[in-house]
């Protein structure tokens, strides 16, 4: 036992700890399935010509499109987990100048299929200059 510290200290100070732990992860407990089967090869990845930042944009217009309300957003490190582990999008450099690849992981309510459908007529609207719309355009092809 170090100098000045009792045990009843260095058990509080355990607890603490521990209590820190928990509560740093709790906001990410329902998406950790999503980052694994991400990281395990999971999903469906398609890679496209936007940046990174515009993939990413689109990401969550998408998610926001198919009825996502609550979203763990980290664009520093490309992903956009939907709360309660139903969906999550993974941006990432893709295999050539230009090309950004895009992974989504879809679980409950959400289809991969669809989410590429929706991300390709994105992409259409953003290299024709015009802002990604807040809900699904009715009007223009998958």
């Amino acid at each position: 036992m170090r100098a000045g510290i009792t045990p009843v200290m260095s058990h509080a100070g355990r607890l603490l700890r521990i209590a820190a732990a928990v509560l740093a992860t709790a906001g990410c407990a329902g998406t950790e399935p999503l980052v694994t089967s991400m990281a395990e090869g999971g999903g469906r990845t398609i890679e496209y010509p936007v940046t990174p930042g515009q993939a990413y944009d689109i990401c969550v217009a998408i998610l926001r499109w198919e009825g996502a309300l609550v979203f763990n957003e980290r664009r520093e490190h490309g992903t956009v987990l939907v709360d309660g582990d139903s969906a999550g999008a993974f941006v990432n450099e893709g295999s050539a100048p230009g090309l950004t690849k895009v992974t989504i992981v879809a679980r409950r309510n959400f289809s991969e299929t669809v989410f590429h459908q929706d991300f390709r007529l994105a992409v259409q609207i953003v290299k024709s200059g015009r802002p990604i719309p807040d809900a699904r355009p009715v009007n223009e092809a998958r």
